[in-house]
């Protein structure tokens, strides 16, 4: 049986080593330039005794000029094969991050979900980008 040098194992070692940071760094860059305007956008929801808590945050990228932010919290009801609304809040904040939501009352036997839609526009009331995004969907 051979012997399998030291310094061949080091080797190996550092090459997956360096082969799991490039992969590791491409996913963190995709997340980074995933948006224009927005560092992120948030969609929570959770039901305890029939009382729903939804939801939502958008926070713009840092900026010198005056940003606008406009957020749309929507809570969802699955029935009969379409989601229907029934509750949204809204929010508009400058230059911060922009949070909506609240509770409601919903009926136990149907899926539900939070969905929140962001907008930043710049100073002139321009539409820089339009975000979206859902909850994982909760069954009460």
């Amino acid at each position: 049986m051979k012997k399998i040098n030291d310094n061949k194992i080091f080797a190996i070692i550092l090459v997956i080593f360096f082969v799991s940071m490039l992969t590791f760094s491409a996913y963190a860059e995709e997340d980074l330039y995933r948006y224009s305007h927005f560092l992120n956008i948030n969609a929570n929801l959770s039901i305890n005794g029939g009382l729903a808590s939804s939801s939502g945050s958008a926070t713009p990228k840092p900026s010198t000029e005056t940003r606008k932010v406009t957020i749309l919290v929507v809570l969802q009801k699955y029935d009969d094969g379409v989601w229907r609304i029934v509750k949204s809040w809204s929010a508009t904040a400058y230059n911060t991050s922009a949070l909506a939501g609240g509770t409601w009352s919903v009926p136990s036997g149907y899926q539900y979900r939070t969905y929140v839609s962001a907008k930043v526009y710049d100073g002139d009331g321009h539409l820089l980008e339009h975000v979206t995004k859902t909850s994982g969907i909760v069954y009460y």
